[in-house]
């Protein structure tokens, strides 16, 4: 059944009618969808940064419309009513530093969408943000966090590892060895006291 206008209003009439009357403009409009702002985790390593958006069952299963651009990254998911252009969730991230967009991704997780993306410079930023404004909605991945400081304690600490266990290697071989030091050294003071050849000794 089409849509029928509205009646027209004379111009005479009233201002308050006026205002109170529809347009044929507004007539089968779908009403205006304020998009919902999701949380989202980040981590970083030297190469690469990943944000994770934190969605719910139903709305991972919806395909998000990702743009990748070198100084932002947008993230959308369309409302679950098949309302069109109107978003349900929308994320709009400025980036602290450039990125390559042709070498950003997206993929899932198990807590949802998760955006990988390709620092233009390896390096590691201080932060995500071009704002300097905490966001309430963004929290750290530890489970992904590579921090320089926290890689060359990781290093320091394998290179400590290591050490030990040559040293614990070393000390058992030099252990074993003692026996037989011992007993050369007794050949030789009883070859020194009586005056007499070191006799020779099998390997």
């Amino acid at each position: 059944q089409l849509a029928t206008a509205p009646p027209a209003v004379p111009a005479s009439a009233p201002a308050s009618v006026l205002a109170s009357a529809p347009t044929s403009a507004s007539v089968g409009a779908p009403a205006f969808r304020v998009p919902r702002r999701p949380s989202y985790l980040w981590a970083q390593n030297r190469s690469h940064l990943f944000i994770t958006v934190a969605l719910s069952l139903t709305e991972r299963h919806r395909s998000p419309i990702v743009t990748f651009e070198p100084m932002r990254v947008l993230f959308s998911l369309p409302a679950a009513d098949g309302g069109g252009a109107y978003e349900a969730v929308g994320l709009d991230l400025e980036l602290l530093r450039r990125v390559m967009p042709e070498g950003c991704s997206c993929g899932a997780s198990s807590r949802g969408p998760l955006l990988r993306l390709r620092k233009q410079r390896e390096a590691h930023w201080p932060r995500l943000l071009r704002g300097l404004g905490p966001d309430t909605k963004q929290g750290v991945d530890w489970s992904r966090w590579s921090h320089p400081a926290a890689s060359q304690a990781d290093r320091s600490e394998a290179l400590r590892e290591e050490f030990g266990r040559l040293t614990e290697v070393r000390s058992r071989e030099i252990g074993a060895m003692l026996p037989r030091f011992e007993k050369l050294i007794k050949v030789f003071d009883e070859a020194w006291q009586g005056e007499r050849a070191v006799p020779p000794m099998g390997q």
